[in-house]
């Protein structure tokens, strides 16, 4: 059964998260206030996000959302695992994602010094 679900995780800082995600060649899609996602069946769902990496991108009925949570001060991943797994793999946003985006935390840190 296709649905939303949402993972909490250590992303914090926005523009490493949307470096990382054009690194990956995602093409996120970018918001000051969250939107809509689309769902596999077409709507929403309920579920909103700042930064939305569209379905089509991975060749999926279902977009990737990344929403900022207030109270924890980091990214949640609003995605639907039966159309994100067989694209992008199940360990994407625990390895890959987090590969590059470390990757671009680390270009971040240097560039300061």
């Amino acid at each position: 059964m296709s649905h939303f679900s949402t993972v909490k995780t250590k992303l914090t800082n926005r523009e490493c998260l949307i470096f990382a995600l054009t690194d990956l060649n995602l093409s996120p899609q970018v918001h000051e206030t969250a939107q809509p996602l689309k769902g596999y069946y077409g709507g929403s769902q309920g579920q909103s996000a700042e930064i939305i990496v569209s379905g089509r991108t991975i060749k999926a009925r279902a977009d990737i959302g990344f929403k900022w949570n207030q109270s924890s001060c980091v990214y949640d991943v609003i995605h639907d695992s039966y159309e994100t797994v067989p694209k992008l793999g199940k360990d994407f946003f625990s390895n890959k994602l987090m590969l590059a985006y470390g990757q671009r935390m680390v270009r971040s840190i240097a560039a300061e010094l």
